[in-house]
Parts: structure tokens; C-alpha cells; sequence
């Protein structure tokens, strides 16, 4: 996924500042808090998501100001929904004013001046153009430059800090279905009804399950992956974890059987004498028999055969499948 980094780091101490300064100009002024001698910390690691730019940023103490000339010089008419990771800031515009601490999670425009200070901070913001979301820009208004609240903000603020954990690891191909989950969980959040609320569920779910499936593969050869590892690893609660595994069978059905295929695919095409013990051992199976019988149970035949069953062109048996996941589970397995 197209990303690109700015940072004062490779800049020598006592012109860091005027570097941040440089970074941020033509969007905001920025003043330092404390001696700019000693050196300015500032990053921001963006990355595009098409619809959506997402920027995370990390800074030392600062005193900011997005003014008037600001917003008629600068053309940027985006929303930004931000949460803050650690650290605190203050904000002020003309009639309110924020003071967010970490775990904050706001909105603001950058239609409207305001300023500002901030301690040592991090935080993460997701800018939205006001063409891809006209059609709630009413809402988003009315609710710029304060807290995200309502019956949604939970679920949108773990969907957002979710993305943002996880964001170097995102590829081109998560994009689509990234930004057509946070639209319509944006507008679950901001219209409220039933039927937005229902179309932002199967989006997120699929999105939610993409990351988890990829997060079990990646970890098929740890002892220790089991529900909290992966509730963990992809920041969902237990909870969501068996929602989303249910159809599969439940997420112990679904890890056992990954690393089922993972042994078989393995041991099928082993020409180095190794034992099937240590294959069993690599993939995250502790009791021997227990795994012999899986094995055998699954594919119709017992983990020594393998290798014989698919140079002769022998298949796992799918025809004793107990539903159509099943099925292609086998036939993925193949």
C-alpha cells in the first residue's frame, strides 16, 4: 500500500523545528513549548487508502494554529477523525473548546480555524473528503470539533484504532474492503438507523475475518495461538472472535484445521526423511495421538500415508463434507 513518511529525525537538533515548521506550512503554524535548540521530535507516517488518507503522527510539545488564511489559502475542506493514542491536547475554535487525553476519539474540519496545544503526543487521523461523504456532510458538521459520541462510537473507534494498529501490514488488496467498511460504519454512527446499522455489519465482519484468517495462517506454528492471542492480534474482543468463527465451526475448529492443511500440505511433499512428529510439533500440536487422529479423521487417511495418497493422485475425501464450508475446506486443503 502506497505510504510515505516525514520526519525531523535525520535533521540536526536545532533546526528540527524549523524542518516541522517546513512539513506543516500552508496547513497550520506551529510554535515550540520548551528551548527549539534542543531538538523537535516530529513524525507522520501516511498512508493511502484512496477514499481515505490515514495519519499517524508522533510529536513533542507544541503549540498549533490552522487560521483563517489557512483555510482560504489551503483548498482542504476534509473532515478528520482522530483518536489519541497517548499524550493529551487542548483545542479552541470560535464558540467550543476539547481537551482530549488518550483514548480520546473526536471529529474536526478543517473548513473551520482553530488552535491549540498538545503535549507529547500520539495520535492517528483519518482524513475524508467532503466529495466521498456529501451526503452526510450536514451531520459531519454539526459534529465537527467535538467528541464522537452515540450508541456506535464504541464499535467505530475499535474498527479505527483496529486499522491503525495494523496499517504497515495492510496490502493494496485490503483497501476496497477497508474503506467500504468504515463508510458504512461511518454513517451507521452519524444517521443511526437501523438499516445503515445493518449494512455496516456485513462489511465490517468480512473485514474483521480477512485480518483474523490472515492472522492464524501467520501463526499456525505457535503453541500459544488461541482466542486471546488472535482477539489480540487483530484488536477485536473474545466475543467478536466467536461471532465471526460460528459459521466456521467455532475458531478452535477453524485453527485446528488450518493447521491440519498446513501438516498435510507439508508432509505430502517431504523428501528429506524428516519425522511426521516434528511436523506436527512445528504446526502447534502438543499430543501426538490426538493429532493422528485428527488427521485421519479429516482426510481419510493416516498422516504416514500422505505422501503415497498424493503421488498416486489420491484426494482428502470431501463427499463426507457436513455442509458446503466443509466442502471447500476440503478441497481448499488439496
Amino acid at each position: 500500500m502506497r505510504s510515505l513518511r516525514l520526519s525531523t529525525e535525520d535533521v540536526r537538533p536545532q533546526d528540527q523545528l524549523d524542518a516541522w515548521r517546513s512539513l506543516m506550512a500552508g496547513i497550520s503554524d506551529v510554535e515550540p513549548i520548551g528551548d527549539p535548540s534542543l531538538g523537535f521530535h516530529g513524525s507522520m507516517d501516511i498512508y493511502d487508502l484512496d477514499a481515505l488518507q490515514v495519519v499517524a503522527y508522533d510529536m513533542d510539545p507544541i503549540a498549533f494554529s490552522h487560521t483563517k488564511a489557512h483555510v482560504r489559502k489551503s483548498g482542504i475542506d476534509d473532515w478528520w477523525l482522530t483518536v489519541v493514542d497517548k499524550g493529551s491536547l487542548r483545542t479552541q475554535t470560535e464558540d467550543r473548546s476539547l481537551e482530549a487525553s488518550a483514548g480520546s476519539f473526536l471529529l474536526k474540519s478543517w473548513v473551520y480555524p482553530f488552535e491549540g496545544v498538545m503535549q507529547k503526543t500520539k495520535y492517528t487521523c483519518f482524513f475524508m473528503s467532503r466529495d466521498r461523504f456529501a451526503d452526510i456532510a450536514d451531520q459531519l458538521d454539526g459534529a465537527s470539533h467535538r467528541f464522537v459520541d452515540g450508541p456506535m462510537t464504541p464499535i467505530l473507534r475499535d474498527f479505527v484504532t483496529s486499522v491503525s494498529h495494523h496499517l504497515p501490514r495492510l496490502t493494496q488488496a485490503d483497501v476496497g474492503a477497508l474503506n467500504e467498511a468504515f463508510e458504512s460504519l461511518l454513517k451507521a454512527s452519524f444517521l443511526g438507523s437501523a438499516d445503515e446499522l445493518q449494512a455496516a455489519r456485513r462489511p465490517i465482519a468480512a473485514s474483521q475475518f480477512e485480518r483474523a484468517r490472515r492472522f492464524i495462517n501467520e501463526n499456525l506454528t505457535s503453541p500459544a495461538l488461541n482466542v486471546d492471542t488472535l482477539a489480540d492480534g487483530v484488536g477485536i474482543s473474545r466475543r467478536q472472535v466467536y461471532y465471526l468463527f460460528a459459521p466456521q465451526g467455532g475458531v478452535a475448529k477453524f485453527i485446528q484445521n488450518r493447521r491440519l492443511a498446513a501438516c498435510y500440505n507439508r508432509i505430502k511433499t517431504m523428501t528429506d526423511g524428516r519425522a511426521i512428529s516434528s511436523v506436527a510439533y512445528e504446526f502447534g500440536f502438543i499430543n501426538l495421538s490426538t493429532f493422528y487422529r485428527q488427521f485421519q479423521a479429516r482426510y481419510g487417511f493416516r498422516p504416514s500415508e500422505a505422501r503415497a495418497a498424493w503421488l498416486s493422485g489420491h484426494r482428502p475425501d470431501a463427499s463426507g463434507a457436513r455442509s458446503f464450508v466443509e466442502w471447500m475446506s476440503l478441497i481448499a486443503d488439496r
